[in-house]
């Protein structure tokens, strides 16, 4: 099991829905084998259900479909 120490954080907001948001973290993670630690980036989905967020631990599906201002997800996320 990896621990995870965050040392960065950034809310991108979903070009296709206002109700979808990418939880984007920096920082070092602690794989548990060999005492390796590195830096990683990763990334939780969070979804607002009645003005609460909701995190999903599931893998993070970056929509690449452009918005209305012809940026996708994808380019929000790795700005």
């Amino acid at each position: 099991m990896e621990a995870i120490i965050p040392i960065e954080e950034r809310t991108v907001v979903s070009n296709q829905s206002k109700t979808r948001m990418y939880k984007v973290d920096f920082g070092k993670v602690h794989w548990g084998r060999n005492g390796e630690t590195e830096y990683a980036v990763y990334i939780r989905v969070v979804l607002l259900k009645n003005g609460q967020m909701r995190y999903k631990n599931y893998a993070a599906y970056i929509l690449v479909t452009p918005g209305k201002d012809g940026k996708s997800d994808l380019d929000n996320v790795l700005e």
